[in-house]
């Protein structure tokens, strides 16, 4: 399996520290964007310095990763707007920084949103070296629930490396302070390139005062005047996600430097290690999907996927299992699928594949010494059919219509009538509906033919 063709959810990417650090205003969806971006860029450069730093991001794949998200063309629409126009600041420890616009074009047509990355960014994600570049997981922009969750993963993971000063040895854990105010713009709420803020930069000079910067921003812009109020929104909440969906783990200590007022938050930062095994075993798994050939698993997906709710991640597992042998999985599939009473289809799959009562040496399977001749694989084959027709109405609005509507023969026809009707082409058409409109606009269709 060539590695372009992961799963997003299991892929990884790289970037620069002094890049991911930067400050510049952001949201959730806009960073999901520029990470997926900056992985497929990746993926298919193979992290050659002179790739292109063009991304194309398909509808189907932001639904699978972040879900219904309501009226997703005019989320993507908006995204791009603020994408086209959002600056990052990058500085260098010593006084000096740079400030430039991550995206030099958005463009989208057909159901594919196309992202141009700006020049600059070049040095930022590719051709790295070891040391000065921390690897993230496209998994944690999936599952975080807000901008503040996923930028302090961001800016949390490249902590955790070997040798890092900051380790506390007896506490076990990286220990970092932010000063309240800049976290804020650190984290992507508050936006350093205000025009209010203009007057004041002229005369800080090189050496920036996040705390004056935040004071003269407008009164609507400043995101959680109250610290406390950030804690227990942002930092508090951050810390419980973390926790559940990341490989890293971190408490915080209120560190009060002027009056009584908390000036900075000091972090500890630990590796989640329950987590981490968690990611381990996944690394594994990719590796060995990565041995198994696309057309063995793209045959299975479309015969499988769908049936007793089974999903691609299952059919990766028993193809795992059967170290590769598309035979042993099918047979498996129609051995089980032919039992009564069954709770777990996928586990009992699982089973069989891990204890196989197999003999193959014929040209046949047998099981339990009863050989399953052609007649019976043509039996369990119809059955499927009719059990996937019984499982629809189990299913939710997303399987209903990628599992069972798109696998239709008919399918087809109801492209060229949404294309030669309606001028809508599929992509586009998922973009913009709901799961449920779209099934509604099938009912419609196939109550006219």
């Amino acid at each position: 399996m060539s590695e372009e063709l992961i799963p997003l959810k299991y892929s990884t990417y790289r970037v620069s520290n002094s890049f991911m650090s930067a400050k510049g205003k952001t949201t959730l969806y806009n960073t999901r964007l520029i990470d997926i971006a900056i992985c497929k860029i990746q993926q298919m450069s193979h992290m050659a310095e002179d790739a292109e730093l063009i991304a194309n991001i398909y509808s189907a794949e932001i639904k699978e990763l972040f879900g219904d998200t309501g009226n997703s063309y005019r989320t993507l629409r908006n995204a791009a707007k603020t994408l086209a126009s959002r600056t990052i600041l990058i500085e260098d420890g010593k006084g000096n920084f740079i400030v430039f616009p991550v995206v030099q074009k958005v463009e989208y047509n057909r159901g594919v949103l196309t992202i141009r990355m700006n020049e600059e960014v070049r040095k930022y994600i590719l051709g790295l070296k070891s040391g000065n570049y921390t690897q993230y997981r496209i998994a944690v922009d999936a599952k975080a629930t807000s901008v503040a969750t996923l930028r302090m993963y961001q800016i949390f993971e490249q902590e955790l490396y070997p040798g890092n000063r900051k380790y506390n040895e007896e506490l076990g854990c990286v220990v970092v302070e932010y000063p309240v105010n800049e976290l804020k713009f650190t984290l992507g709420l508050c936006d350093d390139q205000n025009p209010a803020l203009d007057a004041v930069k002229k005369k800080m000079g090189k050496k920036i005062d996040w705390d004056m910067l935040y004071e003269a921003l407008p009164k609507e812009e400043k995101i959680y005047p109250s610290t406390y109020n950030f804690i227990y929104n942002a930092i508090e909440p951050a810390q419980r996600e973390l926790e559940e969906i990341s490989n890293i783990r971190f408490e915080y200590q209120r560190v009060k430097t002027k009056g009584k007022a908390i000036s900075k938050l000091r972090f500890f930062i630990y590796k989640n290690e329950e987590n981490e095994k968690k990611l381990a075993k996944q690394a594994k798994f990719i590796e060995k999907i990565l041995k198994i050939p696309d057309e063995v698993r793209m045959e299975l997906y479309e015969e499988f996927v769908g049936l007793h709710k089974l999903k691609r991640e299952d059919i990766d597992t028993f193809l795992i299992k059967a170290s590769g042998d598309a035979l042993k999985v099918r047979e498996a599939i129609y051995y089980v699928n032919g039992k009564d009473n069954i709770n777990d289809f996928t586990g009992y799959i699982i089973s069989v594949l891990n204890n196989p009562e197999w003999d193959l040496s014929g040209g046949t399977a047998v099981v339990n010494d009863t050989d399953i001749a052609p007649e019976r694989t043509r039996m369990a084959k119809e059955y499927i059919k009719t059990q996937t027709k019984k499982d629809t109405m189990s299913k939710n609005p997303s399987e209903i219509w990628n599992n069972i509507i798109k696998q239709r023969d008919d399918f087809s026809d109801f492209i060229s009538y949404m294309e030669s009707t309606d001028h809508w082409d599929l992509e586009t058409f998922e973009l913009v509906y709901k799961y449920e409109e779209m099934i509604d606009y099938w009912k419609k269709w196939k109550a006219g033919c």
